[in-house]
């Protein structure tokens, strides 16, 4: 459950901590998600039993230009 929280107009601010999740390896996942009225971030990583990514981009999260 990644669920929204309005910080601005037209800006808003997700997240997921520590939620079970078995896909690749991982113990874990965490989720955080930015929607502005141009651009919807999301970040998606999987962790293993010992806090190391297995999962998911490192450096941020995929951009997505929102259409008109």
């Amino acid at each position: 459950h990644n669920l929204l929280e309005k910080v601005a107009p037209g800006w808003w601010t997700g997240r997921t901590d520590n939620c079970r999740n078995s896909w690749r390896g991982a113990a874990t996942m965490v989720s955080r998600s930015v929607l502005t009225p141009t651009v919807l971030v999301n970040w998606d990583r999987g962790f293993d039993a010992g806090g190391q990514p297995v999962w998911g981009p490192r450096a941020g999260g995929y951009v997505f230009d929102r259409l008109p």
